[in-house]
């Protein structure tokens, strides 16, 4: 580390056992290991994947009909972002003084999501993302996240803080996607992951895992933290595991702290250990090794290689808003009429129009947004009449695909414009 620098960042990695299916228990757990976190100075505390209540491994050896009781408990122990539960756990971080990034089983009315909410040091949630793809049979108890979960970095008085879940590490355009979000520090939530053995496929060995996230560490010129879960001899059977000659115990744990060329800065743990690793991080030394590596900077080739992220689609909408795109109605309008008006308009496009009861400036404000999100929007004035929004979008491929993301369209030949009604749309554009 840089001897002259203004200051230093020390994280926190937790490596600990979770409170298997226990809301309650676990919640006071996380309570316990961020107040040590912060007594111990860490501006910084990452948490493993699905740290309440637990990974639940029976999924991946027991049967669906075998492991029905066991998953039905695990859901009602599941936590709600917005609860008692959650508001205890800001609080403690608030109480700490430090950033947290929280991994839990998120349950929303009768789903459950992989979650992970950022909390700042003011006890706020300044960020919340799901899993964007549950992985294997995890697809049978979790929902996939939605495009607001492609955002996977947030700026904080620490520097930026990223994050993913467990295998999300494998997935080349999300982990290009937060390098590009700049991020500093990476906090990688991993559940449990037993070692390699012959019934266990080699690349969901603990090994393999933990090298994605070092790879992480030089690719993304950024600090990574793995934090994991344990498990014990004594919870083997109350985890359904008992039986299964994969799960050798007490182990599962390999968290551990890389630097920005993918250096170790900690000794790796055991892995049955319950532990927090610590370092103080000079955020300055990824600077150093981007002088070598910057694969969405100097390192790249924009003009012949890109990614294109869509992030317009809400995971829901607030009842304001909704209640306003709600207002928004749709018509059909041909090419015909507009090119009377307007010759940009030929292709294909999008008609939104809205009634009087819709401000002029809520229109004004679609429009704007709109356009920051790379469509061209007319007004009124530019073959709407009323108070509608025309999004026009030249080439025919382009607004198939724009279709292919808004499911309330009217399909109608080449030559004329998409109409379309989508609170969705719109909401994201409020």
């Amino acid at each position: 580390m840089s001897s002259n620098s203004l200051k230093t960042t020390r994280v926190a990695a937790v490596q600990a056992e979770p409170e298997w299916n226990d809301l309650q228990r676990g919640v006071d757990k996380t309570i316990r290991l961020i107040t040590e976190a912060g007594s111990n100075g860490a501006n910084i505390v990452g948490f493993p994947e699905v740290f309440i209540p637990g990974y639940p491994w029976s999924i991946w050896n027991q049967s669906v009909m075998d492991n029905a009781d066991y998953m039905d408990e695990y859901f009602r122990n599941s936590m709600e972002r917005d609860s008692e539960e959650m508001n205890r756990i800001q609080a403690a971080v608030k109480e700490a003084g430090l950033f947290c990034v929280l991994g839990y089983s998120e349950r929303y009315r009768g789903s459950l999501y992989i979650a992970q909410s950022f909390i700042d040091e003011n006890g706020d949630i300044v960020h919340h993302r799901r899993k964007i793809k549950p992985t294997h049979v995890e697809r049978g108890f979790w929902g996939d996240g939605q495009a607001d979960s492609l955002k996977t970095v947030v700026k904080s008085s620490f520097g930026n803080i990223g994050g993913l879940n467990c295998w999300e590490h494998t997935q080349p355009l999300l982990r290009y996607y937060e390098y590009s979000q700049d991020v500093d520090i990476h906090i990688a939530s991993w559940p449990l992951v037993f070692k390699e053995c012959d019934e266990l496929q080699y690349h969901m060995s603990s090994t393999m895992c933990g090298r994605l996230t070092q790879a992480m560490s030089m690719e993304g010129a950024c600090f990574t933290v793995i934090c994991s879960q344990v498990l014990s001899a004594e919870n083997c059977k109350k985890n359904k595991v008992d039986q299964w000659s994969v799960a050798k115990a007490p182990s599962g744990g390999f968290s551990m702290i890389y630097g920005p060329t993918g250096e170790p800065l900690v000794d790796a743990p055991d892995p049955g250990e319950e532990v927090i690793l610590y370092a103080d991080l000079d955020i300055q030394q990824k600077w150093r090794a981007k002088q070598n590596l910057d694969v969405v900077g100097h390192y790249s080739r924009p003009d012949l290689l890109s990614l294109k992220a869509l992030q317009y689609l809400p995971r829901q909408l607030d009842p304001s808003v909704q209640e306003q795109a709600n207002n928004f109605s749709w018509c059909v309008c041909t090419t015909r009429r507009h090119d009377e008006r307007d010759r940009r308009l030929r292709g294909s496009g999008v008609v939104l129009r809205a009634p009087h009861r819709v401000t002029e400036s809520v229109c004004v404000r679609v429009r704007a947004r709109a356009q920051q999100r790379g469509h061209d929007l007319y007004g009124r004035r530019h073959g709407c009449r009323g108070r509608g929004i025309c999004v026009a979008v030249p080439e025919v491929p382009t607004a198939q695909r724009l279709m292919q993301r808004l499911p309330d369209t009217v399909v109608i030949p080449r030559g004329t414009l998409v109409a379309v009604f989508h609170p969705a749309y719109i909401g994201a554009l409020l």
